[in-house]
């Protein structure tokens, strides 16, 4: 019980906010989503499996700079009768109050600032001051890895953090980031990074990022560069370098496996043939073993899908391949929609062979804030003869 109090209280104290205040003007929306995944493994077990999900902000507790946020998801699968599998997985649950100038959360919340990139159970502090620049400081505790609606011991995992960021006029943004996050008592990730946005002409976008180790075997934990150019309307252009070393739990059993750096190089372009329909080519290069792994990519896109060819080779083999999908507006309120990839493939140590999958399903809209999506889903390899599955989803949207 210890466990759930703190995010159980966070609960009842927004659910009090919103009770306390239901005479006012309170703005409450979000969605829930349900799902039904069907399906029978490789052991011929029947699994169905259930996903709840409930997401919503309540806002204007008589006051426009409160706010309560939530993400909740429930999974099951009843494979062992929703026992073992039966969890309730909190993503977001945060008290906000907001200002012109200050920003303050408290509770479960995912970050994406800088170097921090997670979900964590924290208080988050944002200042703007004048002339573009602002602060993030944040610090707490790390969220649970499967994001159970618990709470982790602070000698466990503590974690904290901050963000710089300076706005250059309007075509330049830089970040400096720090965090330092801990895992059973071990430093987990210690980082410091600097990243650049930057749009000098409106056909140009440039970005570069780079982060580091402060503590571990490899100083380099990401690096990037990134262009994206459209010289005419019909025509778009990018290139991407990208090098970075994984990090993996102090406990993990993959410890045991040396990770070195990955290098990533990737290059494309894409032309507008008739009006509305593109012809794109891909190439990417990946370096982390022995050889290189090459990728090459050709696509046609247009208002009805996508569809395309693709050839890879590196050191575990060889793959080629055919893919694509497509949606078409049946009547007002329902489209179809279909998608497939079959590739022929050789590893190593086997002789060639083939896999293929396909899934079409339908989306119904019978009324403005219900969606209903129904498919099937079927895919066949080394492994699987046929193996088909079910996929269900209800999603109602609310709101004032």
């Amino acid at each position: 019980m210890k466990k759930h109090s703190y995010l159980l209280s966070l609960s009842l104290i927004g659910t009090a906010l919103i009770v306390m205040n239901s005479t006012a003007s309170v703005q409450f929306r979000g969605y829930t989503l349900s799902e039904l995944y069907t399906f029978q493994d490789a052991a011929e077990k029947d699994h169905n499996q259930i996903y709840q999900t409930l997401s919503w902000r309540a806002e204007k507790f008589g006051s426009d700079h409160l706010s309560f946020v939530g993400h909740l998801r429930y999974q099951g699968d009843s494979v062992d009768e929703f026992a073992e599998s039966g969890a309730l997985k909190a993503h977001n649950l945060y008290l906000r109050c907001s200002a012109k100038r200050v920003d303050l959360r408290l509770g479960r919340q995912f970050l994406a600032d800088g170097v921090t990139v997670g979900t964590y159970d924290v208080l988050r502090f944002k200042y703007n001051f004048d002339r573009g620049v602002s602060a993030v400081v944040w610090g707490g505790i790390a969220a649970p890895a499967d994001r159970k609606a618990e709470l982790q011991k602070l000698d466990q995992a503590p974690a904290f953090g901050f963000t710089l960021r300076k706005q250059i006029q309007s075509y330049a943004t830089v970040n400096i980031s720090y965090m330092r996050e801990e895992y059973l008592g071990q430093t987990f990730r210690h980082l410091g990074g600097v990243s650049v946005n930057a749009t000098p002409v409106p056909e140009l976008f440039c970005s570069a990022l780079a982060q580091v180790n402060l503590e571990g075997p490899s100083a380099i934990h990401r690096l990037r560069g990134l262009l994206r150019y459209r010289p005419s309307p019909k025509v778009r252009l990018w290139g991407e370098f990208a090098a970075g070393t994984p990090q993996l739990p102090p406990d993990t059993p993959f410890q045991i496996i040396e990770i070195g750096t990955a290098i990533l190089g990737r290059l494309g372009g894409g032309y507008q043939i008739f009006p509305a329909y593109w012809i794109d080519l891909r190439l990417q290069s990946l370096l982390s073993g022995e050889k290189p792994n090459s990728l090459l990519g050709l696509s046609v896109e247009g208002p009805w899908g996508v569809i395309g060819y693709r050839q890879h080779s590196g050191d575990v083999g060889e793959e080629s391949g055919v893919w694509g999908s497509a949606r078409i507006q049946v009547v007002k309120f329902a489209q179809v929609y279909a998608a497939a990839d079959y590739s022929k493939y050789k590893f190593e140590d086997y002789e060639q062979d083939e896999q293929s999958a396909l899934q079409a399903g339908v989306l119904l809209f019978p009324v403005k804030s219900l969606e209903c999506d129904a498919s099937i889903q079927n895919r066949t390899n080394r492994e699987f003869n046929q193996d088909v599955r079910g996929l269900l989803r209800v999603k109602w949207s609310f709101g004032n």
